[in-house]
């Protein structure tokens, strides 16, 4: 968190001690860190609304990070922004999904990119080996660009009942997840510390996101935003999405705005070893007659807010 936190002040009065401190921690770091807290309160929530336990591995893969998030923001949000890659749709030709084919709302006049919808279906999510149940998912994109169109809405023109794949990716890369009955969290689920806890994690995530910009704004300042999405961890990239969303505005167009602004942010400046001296130095200064502690400190004294 300190990492996040920018200039800190230590101030001690009754030793003399006032230092200002910056605590250097690298994005790559931090992200990790912020992605294993979510995932940790991710398996709480899923805990409390499903009843069951699970079993943390020493290693968890990816694909069961993304299995905890999902499944913790389907129950937590019920509907939420969510990145997706393509989605493949088997279809046969007949009269009915022609005019389904012929009839798609496009995004905008003129273009090529369409308004879809998937299910309701039910949606099952394999985490840390145990099937969790979401209830009926409902997937919308706002910006459905379909691979081969003309080839597709010739093969359907056919109405031959032959199966014709349908390759559909959203140009955002995401699209609105909406769970109609997922696993629900009983009353006063989380006792105020834990209520703490989740409070702080939006401040966190738009800590890391500022910092994130301001690198990229100063790094990469030629690169497209559509690049850039290489450069941000999948949550980030969410945010991204809702904040665009809320506003009406492409993700693209909304991630070229925040560079815009975020072009005179400088990157923090990393202390010299002479620095850092003088800062312990100053820091000790007025200590020399303190005395030395003669007691002992057990364990509970020092993780007393932990257990």
């Amino acid at each position: 968190m300190l990492g996040l936190g920018g200039t800190v002040r230590v101030l001690i009065p009754s030793v003399n001690i006032d230092l200002t401190l910056r605590f250097d921690v690298q994005l790559a770091d931090l992200s990790e860190l912020l992605q294993r807290r979510k995932m940790y309160f991710g398996l709480m929530v899923i805990e409390k609304a499903t009843g069951k336990e699970f079993q943390v591995p020493e290693y968890i893969s990816g694909e069961d990070m993304s299995a905890i998030f999902f499944a913790g923001r389907a129950i937590l949000d019920r509907q939420f922004i969510w990145r997706v890659n393509e989605i493949v749709q088997p279809t046969p030709a007949s009269d009915e999904t022609l005019g389904w084919f012929q009839n798609l709302e496009t995004s905008t006049p003129d273009t090529q990119a369409f308004k879809l919808m998937f299910g309701p279906t039910p949606m099952l999510k394999v985490v840390l080996g145990q099937e969790i149940s979401l209830g009926l998912q409902t997937v919308f994109l706002e910006d459905a660009f379909i691979e081969d169109h003309e080839s597709v809405g010739s093969a359907l023109a056919l109405k031959n009942g032959r199966v014709v794949t349908i390759r559909i990716r959203p140009l955002s890369r995401v699209g609105r997840y909406v769970f109609t009955n997922p696993p629900t969290l009983p009353n006063n689920a989380w006792d105020p510390r834990v209520r703490q806890f989740i409070e702080l994690d939006g401040h966190l995530s738009q800590a890391l996101m500022a910092r994130y910009l301001a690198l990229m704004s100063l790094v990469v300042p030629e690169l497209p935003p559509e690049q850039m999405y290489a450069l941000i961890n999948p949550e980030t990239i969410a945010l991204l999405a809702e904040q665009a969303h809320e506003r009406r505005t492409p993700v693209d167009e909304y991630l070229r705005s925040l560079l815009t602004e975020n072009r005179n942010l400088t990157l923090p400046v990393q202390a010299s070893e002479e620095q850092f001296d003088a800062d312990m130095a100053a820091f000790a200064e007025g200590t020399d007659n303190l005395q030395p502690f003669t007691g002992f400190y057990s364990r509970s004294d020092i993780y007393f807010d932990h257990d």
